[in-house]
């Protein structure tokens, strides 16, 4: 069932199990197809999205030169839930790369769980420490002066607590988040491949091998 993946994967799963029931009896499971934007910067607050299976990009809109691709967020992910804390409109915007089912919890139902348990608000903001946390990582990866090292370090973070399946991922925007050249991400991929590391195909990569992938992005 797709309930499992939050029991299994991400912030849910570290959470007491009467907490778990709570938050799955209050939200729903919706389905969308490739391309669709959840939502985008500037909307209306709302409430906060897992992803159960699929896979749904992160996109940045600075004052200029932007929107700017960032993140691709495996299942298990959550994310949304920054107007819960502020009140404030979207500051990302949240789309599919691939058809996804996403379970959605809403503001109302955040704010009720909250009255009903003292710890909900900080088990809330939990998500928001391990986006933190991911942010802080992807910061790291884009210091790596290694154009290779910061494509492996990109492909394990969008992974993520996958197991297996692929990463739903272009080259080219694999190039944007890790902040490199076509070619480079080309030549990366191909020599990856031919290592046993991955797979590539269209529009997504499956990653073969990684331990050994890991242990290439951490060497110095």
């Amino acid at each position: 069932m797709l309930h499992s993946i939050l029991l299994e994967r991400g912030w849910l799963a570290l959470q007491p199990e009467s907490f778990q029931q709570a938050v799955v009896a209050a939200g729903q499971i919706l389905h969308f197809e490739g391309g669709e934007t959840i939502f985008s910067v500037g909307d209306p607050p709302g409430g906060a999205y897992a992803i159960l299976r699929g896979a749904a990009a992160i996109e940045i809109a600075p004052a200029r030169d932007g929107p700017h691709f960032v993140h691709v967020s495996a299942p298990g992910a959550w994310l949304g839930e920054i107007s819960f804390f502020t009140g404030e409109k979207r500051r990302i915007t949240f789309r599919t790369v691939a058809a996804a089912d996403l379970f959605f919890l809403p503001l109302d139902a955040m704010e009720r769980l909250s009255k009903h348990d003292s710890e909900a608000m900080r088990r809330f903001a939990q998500i928001t420490a391990q986006n933190v946390d991911t942010t802080f990582r992807k910061i790291e990866i884009l210091l790596d002066p290694d154009p290779m090292r910061r494509i492996a370090g990109t492909l394990l973070q969008c992974r993520g607590e996958m197991k297996r399946g692929p990463i739903f991922l272009s080259q080219a925007d694999l190039g944007r988040m890790a902040n490199v050249s076509r070619n480079t991400v080309v030549r990366t991929l191909k020599e990856f491949s031919q290592r046993g590391w991955l797979r590539p195909g269209y529009a997504r990569i499956e990653i073969l091998e990684p331990s050994k992938l890991d242990r290439f992005n951490r060497k110095t």
